[in-house]
């Protein structure tokens, strides 16, 4: 069967984090949700209407399709959605081609369904199918083709759920209800995005109490995990609860970090955003451990790294220097006014 997604959310609340005071706000999203012209929730046309007519590549043994040549080109879609586009000009290359690989697995799908029920592999084409199906919702979103996108992830999910064995899509249940959490709430309709994050939560609280011991499957849910946690925060800020948006920030920047999984100078900016709430509550203590982390991760950095990226690396590294210096002089008001009263 396809294997289970990985998330494609990038952790960053900022792009300068010039103004640390502030708790994180927006969320960016891998491929930035830019270009294409027409923002995050443009009404691009989706997957090309009557594609499934075109001639599908031949699947000639239909148990190795299903069981070998399937979950290899979706491991291909997968490395495709990850690869950073380079060409600003064409901002969705290697999701376009991913795209083109699940649409000829959507017909290769459709052509061997009928032998492969006289097989007895009726389970394995609609696990392939489902696969295909949650893989084609994700890169609509993710190439900012979001009504598409919403309703290719609702169909998804309800393939799934209703397979003979839904567990086995635990992943690819859980990453849908994320996008749909994002897609919401980059509508501005916070309380639907958080209704699908809250139904996040239980889906990996009822994964948590199975006590799985397939480590790999462990850890792309706990990496899905921290994409709801890290969308949690972004709409619990839009839903004037700063409190709750500071405490899954920090959930999110402590489960990033421990599982190794993120750009430095994006979680050092972050940091020091999350501090600059921290200072305006009075908590001393959690400002300045937000901010002597950031110096630990900024100073992981490499050398060849910090020179291509000089620029970016030097205002971190002012903001960074900024958040130390608000501190000290908020600590020393404090304690004159105390003095005073």
């Amino acid at each position: 069967r396809p294997p289970p997604p990985l998330s494609h959310t990038a952790y960053s609340w900022g792009s300068g984090a010039s103004s640390p005071e502030a708790p994180p706000g927006s969320a960016e999203v891998s491929g930035k949700q830019g270009g294409g012209g027409q923002g995050a929730l443009g009404g691009q046309q989706a997957v090309k209407k009557g594609f499934l007519a075109e001639k599908a590549t031949p699947v000639g043994d239909v148990s190795v399709f299903l069981q070998n040549r399937l979950v290899e080109t979706i491991e291909q879609v997968e490395k495709l959605h990850r690869m950073e586009e380079e060409d600003e000009a064409a901002p969705f290359k290697h999701k376009y081609a991913a795209r083109d690989l699940l649409k000829g697995l959507t017909r290769q799908l459709a052509a061997c369904k009928a032998e492969s029920e006289s097989l007895g592999l009726a389970a394995a084409w609609e696990e392939g199918m489902a696969g295909v199906e949650h893989q084609m919702g994700v890169n609509l979103v993710e190439t900012e083709e979001i009504s598409a996108g919403e309703k290719q992830l609702n169909l998804a999910i309800k393939r799934m759920k209703e397979a003979s064995d839904p567990n086995k899509f635990v992943c690819e249940i859980l990453d849908s209800t994320n996008h749909l959490g994002l897609i919401w709430s980059q509508r501005g309709e916070h309380q639907k995005a958080e209704s699908f994050l809250i139904s996040a939560t239980e889906q990996y609280e009822s994964f948590v109490k199975t006590k799985c011991t397939d480590d790999e499957l462990v850890s792309r849910i706990e990496g899905l995990r921290t994409t709801t946690l890290f969308l949690m925060a972004q709409v619990y800020q839009h839903l004037g609860h700063p409190d709750m948006s500071a405490k899954y920030c920090q959930i999110t920047l402590n489960r990033s970090l421990k599982g190794g999984l993120f750009d430095a100078l994006d979680w050092t900016k972050n940091a020091v955003q999350l501090s600059g709430y921290y200072l305006s509550q009075g908590r001393y203590g959690d400002c300045a451990t937000c901010l002597a982390s950031a110096e630990e991760v900024m100073a992981r950095i490499p050398a060849e790294d910090a020179e291509q990226n000089k620029a970016q690396v030097g205002e971190t590294l002012s903001n960074l220097a900024w958040g130390w210096g608000k501190l000290h002089t908020t600590r020393l008001d404090s304690a004159a006014h105390g003095e005073q009263g």
